[in-house]
């Protein structure tokens, strides 16, 4: 049986992890491919690589309501998260010689950005403050409130969480930071403290208007989306000072160096429009899902599972949850024998024992299990998941009575 076959007949439900290439994105990024010369260049084929560049970058400004010069376009989530959180204490620390910035992060950010913190910290080159969350995810805003001070650079929250899918007050945490500005600092055109959010998982599901949401730096990723893998962007309010983390050209307005990936760039301007186009149809028709799932769920296992992040500020993609006395890495592993895609934690963070963001919420956890839906998603296979579910606890019935 050839691999195509055998993935036929998998239910893949891990969309949170990545996506499928849409057939509309994988056309358009087909086409770029024949566009191969450098954008860098003055010839007439850099030139039109270079038209080609700019259209796309124009296109995803257009989406998010900026100025074409604000998108720049990186590998990835990763990396722009590491230019927006490294890149601004670095011009914070040259514009302030002597002085030790202060961030600002919750305990559930994505690793590339934790990491960059824990970094920082342990090189004594940052101070930090990690906001825990409330039971159910959320950030309290006036926790931040309560954190920031004259040597705050910058703020990283989350938009929506890659893993338990609980959506943060953005537009709250917005409000105080400017409120500070002007009440604190006396100055609400301040450029500190800076807000950043990584918004990979939300274009789908939740309004990135830019003109509405009031962030200074916002990370996207095309692979969550239906683009190429490769690819994203960070939006960069104009006025915003960051250091460049790489070195090597003054490609993307000198702040990521290296040839562009044109097709990828072309690929994932194409999965914002649409995404940004159908998102409202397709919450509804996802919500309509979940709502299924979490009924079934409760209808076949009541008591045993416990959910994970609010149930209210929740992507109507995500369903993370901890089966009670069952090991979650086995129970995908057993899934995944019986064809079925989930994931026990992120993608980034498969190495840790635990998972740090269930840990946030409670501790002496068992694991989590996250399910998460897509495009390709239909009641048959949250049918077929809770079949599969059935089979597995009764498989291991007598181990979990001991």
């Amino acid at each position: 049986m050839s691999i195509f076959a055998r993935k036929s007949k998998r239910a893949y439900l891990d969309y949170a992890a990545a996506a499928p290439i849409r057939p509309e994105v994988r056309e358009v990024f087909l086409r770029a491919l024949d566009i191969f010369a450098n954008p860098g260049t003055i010839h007439a084929d850099g030139i039109e690589a270079k038209n080609l560049l700019e259209s796309s970058r124009n296109r995803v400004a257009d989406t998010l309501s900026v100025r074409g010069k604000e998108v720049i376009f990186t590998s990835g989530a990763t990396e722009s998260n590491n230019i927006a959180v490294f890149g601004s204490v670095l011009a914070w620390i040259e514009a302030n010689p002597g002085k030790k910035p202060h961030i600002i992060a919750s305990r559930i950010e994505h690793p590339s950005v934790l990491e960059i913190c824990k970094h920082l910290e342990q090189k004594d080159i940052a101070e930090l403050t990690y906001l825990d969350v409330l039971s159910e995810g959320t950030i309290d805003v006036k926790k931040i409130r309560e954190a920031l001070r004259p040597e705050t650079v910058i703020v990283s929250i989350i938009y929506a969480s890659n893993e338990i899918g609980v959506i943060q007050p953005v537009r709250e945490i917005s409000k105080e930071i400017r409120h500070y500005k002007k009440h604190v600092l006396g100055n609400h055109e301040f450029k500190y403290p800076l807000l950043h959010t990584d918004a990979s998982q939300t274009p789908l599901y939740e309004d990135i208007n830019l003109q509405t949401l009031h962030v200074d730096l916002m990370t996207l990723s095309s692979e969550k989306i239906y683009g190429p893998h490769g690819v994203g962007m960070l939006f960069v309010r104009s006025g915003t000072k960051l250091e460049k983390i790489i070195m090597g050209g003054s490609q993307e307005f000198n702040l990521r160096p290296g040839t562009e990936n044109l097709p990828g760039i072309v690929g994932f301007a194409k999965a914002l429009e649409l995404a940004v186009k159908e998102r409202e149809e397709e919450c509804v028709r996802l919500r309509e899902i979940q709502d299924y799932c979490f009924s079934e769920l409760e209808k076949n296992f009541s008591g045993k599972f416990i959910v994970n992040g609010s149930r209210e500020y929740r992507l109507p993609n995500n369903v993370n949850i901890t089966f009670l006395g069952f090991d979650s890495e086995l129970l995908v592993i057993e899934l995944d024998a019986k064809g079925i895609a989930v994931s026990e934690r992120s993608a980034c963070n498969t190495e840790d024992e635990e998972s740090y963001v269930i840990a946030s919420l409670r501790k002496n956890d068992t694991g989590s299990v996250r399910i998460s839906f897509g495009r390709g998603t239909s009641k048959n296979e949250i049918d077929r998941l809770v079949t599969s579910l059935k089979e597995i606890f009764s498989k291991y019935e007598n181990l979990l009575k001991k």
